[in-house]
């Protein structure tokens, strides 16, 4: 199926699952153009007439940040948009979008960075001239790379709690040698080490037009936005894109239980292992499990401590090559073992097949759901359109995704559980006092001991 088919087959699912009343969008109106450096523009039928939405992704993302340059993409693309560019000072940008009510944020990802702009219609064509007068021909100045990574690193330093730090060590520890293993921020030593060389290298390496897509919701029947993209568009020079080849990650089987010594009042717990990439048919039993054990949190709150609430999350993340699956919990210092040892029978007993039936129908609907309301928000709709061709699934991830929750079935949901998440192949990280944790973690095997 062309890309303009896979486009047209979402219309489809935004017809059956947003609200009615944006169930008007015209399917034969979804147009695919394309300048001829390679960059690609989708119009989709505009939702609001006065009001639209842009997203840009480049498929190239912070995964390509050279060996303990970590961060350098993120900075790149700081500098990018607050820089300014050979035409106009940053202060003139500044100045423009304000009085034309642009309001525009950025995403760096491993795989792709996103741009993404709220704009008056009216003021659109003008909005995306000047987008691509910052992109196409940026202004990296020492003086601006100074300011950029003064404040990056002082976001750094204001940003550092328990749940960064043992995000960090959970990630060197799953992935190894992957890139997937490094923050997309990089960290402080990391950053304080770039120079405004590393991040002029890093945007020849990964910002070219035919790594480039462009959706927004408009209506260009007549062709006048897309004609008016070329000039400023147009000069923007297509290069060979550099090759999506990593080292796999491995997981260390030496000490995959971490201890992180501190005095903060409560213990945060994260447990997990390496899953697979968003291509993988064992994608969608994951989905089941991240709001299975979503919903299993409050009764092991009720049977650990006798309450209700708890502080917790689940999340899996798949991408082009295996992602991760982790359960984070922030608990007292004093039921660091019991939940360990109730997440790991958790697995356990899923793994032999003892599933609760109702909760497992109901973690379907929930997957189900969460789609659904990233659909109905535009911003998110268009994020997941770009997304369906970064990973090259096919807009039928999208059309077929509930229908495919739906076929997995109990003994696929627990083999998966066993192939993945078995007790040996998971990392644990805890933070909190040593003293008072040490003797319930000794329990689960020898662990590191970080200060």
């Amino acid at each position: 199926m062309t890309i303009l088919g896979r486009f047209s087959a979402i219309s489809i699912l935004v017809l059956s699952l947003i609200p009615i009343s944006l169930a008007q969008i015209s399917i034969s109106k979804i147009q695919k153009k394309a300048l001829l450096n390679g960059f690609e523009i989708y119009f989709l039928p505009p939702l609001q007439q006065d009001v639209s939405q842009f997203t840009l992704m480049i498929k190239n993302g912070a995964a390509f940040d050279p060996t303990g340059k970590w961060g350098v993409t993120n900075l790149m693309i700081r500098m990018l948009l607050n820089g300014g560019s050979k035409k106009f000072s940053p202060e003139h940008i500044k100045q423009n979008f304000e009085a034309m009510d642009v309001r525009i944020q950025n995403r760096v990802e491993w795989d792709a960075v996103f741009i993404s702009g709220k704009v008056p219609t009216s003021q659109l064509s003008n909005t995306l001239s000047i987008l691509a007068e910052i992109i196409v021909n940026p202004n990296f100045t020492e003086e601006k790379f100074q300011q950029e990574k003064k404040l990056l690193l002082q976001e750094f330093q204001l940003q550092h709690n328990l749940h960064d730090s043992t995000q960090s060590v959970f990630r060197r520890k799953l992935f190894g040698p992957n890139p997937y293993a490094r923050a997309v921020k990089g960290t402080i030593e990391s950053i304080a080490n770039l120079s405004l060389v590393d991040v002029k290298i890093q945007y020849r390496k990964l910002i070219m037009p035919n790594q480039a897509q462009l959706a927004l919701y408009y209506d260009d029947f007549d062709n006048r936005l897309f004609f008016s993209m070329g000039r400023p568009w147009g000069g923007w020079v297509r290069s060979e894109p550099a090759p999506f080849t990593f080292r796999k990650a491995s997981v260390s089987t030496d000490k995959r239980i971490v201890l992180i010594d501190s005095v903060a009042s409560k213990s945060v717990i994260r447990v997990g292992g390496l899953t697979i990439a968003k291509s993988d048919r064992s994608y969608y039993p994951f989905k089941v499990l991240e709001h299975y054990l979503t919903l299993s949190l409050p009764d092991w709150a009720r049977e650990i401590e006798n309450s209700n609430q708890i502080r917790g999350s689940v999340s899996f993340s798949s991408m082009h090559m295996p992602g991760d699956f982790q359960i984070t919990l922030q608990v007292e210092h004093s039921h660091v073992g019991d939940y360990l040892r109730k997440c790991l029978n958790t697995l356990d007993h899923l793994a032999a097949g003892e599933i609760n039936l109702k909760r497992y129908q109901e973690a379907k609907e929930l997957a189900f759901l969460a789609l659904k309301q990233r659909l109905e928000n535009q911003k998110e709709q268009l994020v997941e359109l770009l997304e369906a061709n970064l990973y090259g699934l096919g807009i039928s991830y999208l059309v077929n995704f509930g229908l495919r929750l739906d076929r997995v079935q109990p003994h696929q949901f627990s083999e998966m559980i066993a192939r993945y998440l078995k007790e040996d192949s998971l990392i644990i990280v805890v933070s909190g006092p040593a003293p008072k944790i040490s003797e319930s973690l000794s329990q689960f095997g020898p662990f590191q001991l970080l200060k």
